[in-house]
């Protein structure tokens, strides 16, 4: 008897620390086994997944609406409704049946207007959803941010996105949507990469400091487009290297890191990355693999000195990037 209450007893503090200690609560009821069942906050990132019962789900990349998958494979999957998470302390419950159909236990007022955002853009692939003004705002601001920075698409016009940013600023909404949309209108693509020509790279260091990059004028520029969730990408860094040491007198080599936040960028294959000796920045919103027209990880650029676009390697390393280098302005000539 003692040893049963001893037992509950510690049960009972193990779950208050839990509790205590818990982010974002997702608690799934089903009568079904949901074999394919995941969660995902970045499309980049592996998805979570989720078993029936109670499932505790930290939020680190993007808060406020998260997706819900059937996932069969890379390649084989289905949206099923996002959830919007009002913080990181919120708990969500759900039942889906056997045919992966969800019903929500309470439905928020941003829930609803994030079912009718997503299945709009779900079925339509449109922007924008025009938000009703005595309606919350912020769905909407999340659904354009991840659609720019995950999609690496933006549909809607610069004049719609002004004047979301106006609505939300006279609401005082400020957060990572806004920052994400303010950010895009203030470097247009033509600002970065226009009529073949790139005018500048930036990101942000491991220190969070904003820094750019121009055409050498002197030089090639070599720029890799990357992420550190991609296996690929982390592959080629050696040989990238290699490169680099052999080509770094007339090649200005810069590492781009579509990653879906600092944490990933700084400390994701930390010792792999040590190679790097060149600038090597995080593209915190997307912005430069959306203005370089980049869809697929690991894509390499090569920049002649003006800047002008000579080719482009995607999904692999260019292992004749050495023959794409001039070695004198006679060669240039020839």
């Amino acid at each position: 008897m003692i040893k049963h209450y001893v037992t509950g007893i510690i049960l009972l503090l193990m779950f208050i620390a839990w509790s205590e200690s818990a982010a974002f609560r997702l608690i799934i009821k089903s009568d079904a086994e949901l074999k394919y069942l995941k969660v995902s906050e970045h499309h980049s990132t592996d998805p979570i997944k989720l078993i029936v019962g109670i499932n505790d789900v930290a939020l680190d990349h993007y808060p406020n609406a998260v997706y819900l998958l059937k996932l069969k494979s890379s390649g084989n999957f289905k949206h099923l409704p996002m959830l919007w998470v009002p913080s990181e302390t919120s708990i969500l419950e759900l039942y889906i049946d056997a045919d992966y159909n969800v019903t929500f236990s309470e439905v928020s007022e941003y829930q609803a207007e994030l079912n009718k955002i997503f299945e709009a853009s779900n079925k339509y692939n449109l922007f924008p959803y025009q938000p009703d003004p005595s309606l919350p705002l912020e769905p909407i601001l999340a659904m354009e941010a991840k659609s720019m920075i995950q999609n690496l698409k933006v549909y809607t016009t610069r004049e719609v996105l002004e004047n979301l940013l106006l609505l939300s600023d006279s609401r005082n909404i400020s957060n990572w949507s806004t920052d994400a949309l303010t950010k895009y209108l203030s470097e247009p693509h033509e600002k970065i990469y226009a009529a073949n020509k790139l005018i500048k790279i930036f990101g942000l260091d491991s220190l969070q400091r904003s820094i750019e990059v121009t055409p050498d004028k002197e030089k090639y520029s070599l720029v890799m487009l990357s992420g550190s969730w991609c296996g690929p990408c982390v592959k080629g860094l050696p040989d990238l290297r290699k490169s680099h040491d052999e080509l770094q007198e007339k090649v200005l080599f810069v590492t781009l890191w579509n990653d879906p936040n600092l944490k990933t960028f700084t400390h994701w294959h930390r010792e792999k990355k040590q190679l790097i000796t060149w600038p090597s920045l995080w593209d915190q919103y997307g912005l430069m693999a959306n203005a370089l027209h980049v869809s697929t990880y690991p894509t390499y650029i090569l920049f002649d000195a003006a800047g002008i676009e000579i080719s482009r390697w995607e999904g692999k390393f260019p292992d004749n990037l050495k023959g794409y280098v001039h070695t004198s302005k006679e060669d240039k000539r020839n």
